[in-house]
């Protein structure tokens, strides 16, 4: 009958010099006990909430009580003592206190945040990261960039996500070394978060890593340049090679051919119709890309059988045009002889050839001349097996 009236007066004896006495209340083995207390402490100015935080280390004390005392008196919490204890407390505790962090984290905060991200906690870490990307401050996104070269995989993944969420186009350079990343789940998540903010910028980073020596950064390139690349972003792509080694420029072109999706198809479709010099000398290789496009189950064969028919023609100067591929077997042997002519360095070149059950290659439909061919054009000593 009278708990109203007990609870009003209990809460006019809070104090800091009687905190301990209620504290003590907190760890009672009866819960009605615990939950007076718990509301007397919460609906109390007269008292500062900062001398709770010591008694998450006392194991008889309610920590959920304590959170959500503190819950209530967040904007009179000191931010600097809840994060001085995110470090040392028991990972039970810590969903507790990222809770009170959520809540009371401001602009002003940031810089003691950024801070924080040299804790030896990766969890800490990778929280203050979640927390750094709802402020689109200069301040927040140099945070997360440094987040990106964590030692954590975890780590590196939150401070990609944060980026994402800014959609911030200025970082996407930073967000392009993580395609080089040696966790595929971070390369991963890096080409998410490119595909995500969509920077017209992005395109140009990708040239160094399209180089690299590894299958699967060249891979994260293309599948990049897949999300946000155009005919134009190829073909930047592509100029950008111009002075390098032969054998760069064909690990680019087998990259796109063997990695690349419909845009990637698209864009080298176009290019090959383009009348710049380097584009031109490049042709032979972007044809190569597109057959070796067009022979990916993701494509629908018939329909690109005609444009892919047209494309592979030698114009000749009185405007006649003679097949290149796609008509027989020997022509593709011309084609593959012609490459290595103007390749004098190059040794093999590897080629998704036609299945020999396939009719991708007119003229070798059926086995027995399929098996011919591929004599024939292993006979060349040019294709990678």
């Amino acid at each position: 009958k009278n708990t109203a009236t007990l609870e009003q007066l209990l809460t006019s004896l809070v104090r800091n010099s009687t905190l301990a006495t209620f504290i003590i209340s907190l760890g009672d083995g009866d819960q009605r006990i615990v939950d007076c207390v718990t509301k007397i402490l919460i609906r109390s100015q007269d008292y500062n909430p900062n001398d709770l935080f010591p008694y998450f280390d006392d194991a008889d004390v309610s920590k959920t009580s304590l959170g959500e005392i503190l819950l209530a008196h967040a904007n009179r919490i000191n931010p600097n003592t809840l994060l001085g204890l995110l470090d040392r407390a028991d990972s039970k505790i810590r969903p507790i206190l990222y809770k009170i962090l959520d809540n009371l984290a401001k602009d002003e905060l940031i810089p003691d945040l950024v801070q924080k991200l040299d804790c030896d906690q990766p969890m800490v870490r990778a929280h203050i990261l979640k927390v750094l990307s709802r402020f689109d401050t200069k301040a927040s996104c140099e945070g997360l960039v440094k987040g990106l070269n964590d030692p954590n995989k975890n780590v590196r993944q939150a401070a990609l996500d944060g980026l994402a969420k800014l959609n911030a186009k200025e970082n996407v350079g930073d967000v392009c070394k993580l395609l080089y990343d040696p966790d595929l789940t971070v390369q991963s998540a890096a080409i998410e978060t490119l595909g995500k903010i969509r920077s017209p910028e992005t395109v140009k980073h990708l040239i160094s890593v399209l180089q690299d020596e590894s299958e699967y950064v060249r891979r994260a390139a293309v599948e990049v340049l897949n999300e946000v690349g155009d005919h134009s972003a190829v073909k930047d792509l592509l100029n950008a090679l111009r002075d390098a080694d032969w054998w760069v420029k064909v690990r680019a072109a087998d990259a796109l051919g063997s990695i690349g999706g419909p845009k990637v198809f698209e864009a080298v479709l176009a290019l090959i119709k383009d009348k710049d010099e380097f584009l031109k000398d490049m042709k032979i290789k972007l044809i190569l890309v597109i057959y070796d496009l067009y022979n990916q189950n993701s494509l629908k064969h018939e329909i690109l059988h005609d444009q892919l028919l047209n494309l592979s023609k030698i114009q000749h100067d009185d405007g006649s045009n003679t097949d290149m591929i796609l008509s027989n077997r020997n022509q593709w042997a011309g084609l593959l002889i012609h490459f290595k002519e103007i390749n004098p360095h190059f040794e093999t070149f590897k080629i998704k050839l036609p299945h020999s059950r396939g009719n991708a290659v007119t003229g070798v439909g059926n086995p027995d001349r399929a098996k011919e061919f591929y004599r024939q054009i292993n006979d060349l000593g040019i294709v990678g097996k």
